[in-house]
């Protein structure tokens, strides 16, 4: 039963979240579509693990039409200093809500601006994105 076994993983991380993680991740992973992407989401954001949400979506964002759980991959990628990362879905993908990967891009001030240029040069954002660099 899904609910019981993200019960068994909130228990997991809730325990030992650096010794279960990579556990976590990778049941995570193999069985997204039962647990539900937007709950394993959930789950590592309360607690708080930006690690573990990379992880988990690094091993299912190519398999997801969901633009929340692409938005989410950029968001962890970036926190995580994965900028090939979020260069590569910033221009691969189809998915994400280009206004706010535009807006969460310029709301962390990266010193790499090649995804929020990627993303407002897809999406028509130029006269946005250049006021912000010029600004910033």
């Amino acid at each position: 039963e899904p609910d019981k076994a993200m019960e068994v993983l909130n228990d997991m991380l809730r325990t030992n979240i650096r010794q279960n993680l990579p556990v976590v991740v990778a049941v995570s992973a193999k069985y997204s579509d039962a647990f539900g992407g937007e709950n394993l989401v959930q789950m590592f954001e309360n607690y708080q693990s930006n690690e573990g949400l990379f992880r988990y979506l690094a091993q299912t964002i190519n398999y997801s039409t969901d633009p929340n759980i692409h938005f989410k991959y950029i968001q962890a990628a970036a926190l995580m200093g994965q900028f090939k990362e979020v260069v590569r879905v910033a221009r691969e993908s189809d998915y994400y809500d280009p206004e706010k990967t535009r807006d969460f891009l310029m709301e962390q001030k990266f010193p790499d601006q090649l995804p929020l240029m990627i993303v407002c040069d897809r999406y028509d954002f130029v006269d946005k994105m250049t006021r912000y660099l010029y600004q910033h």
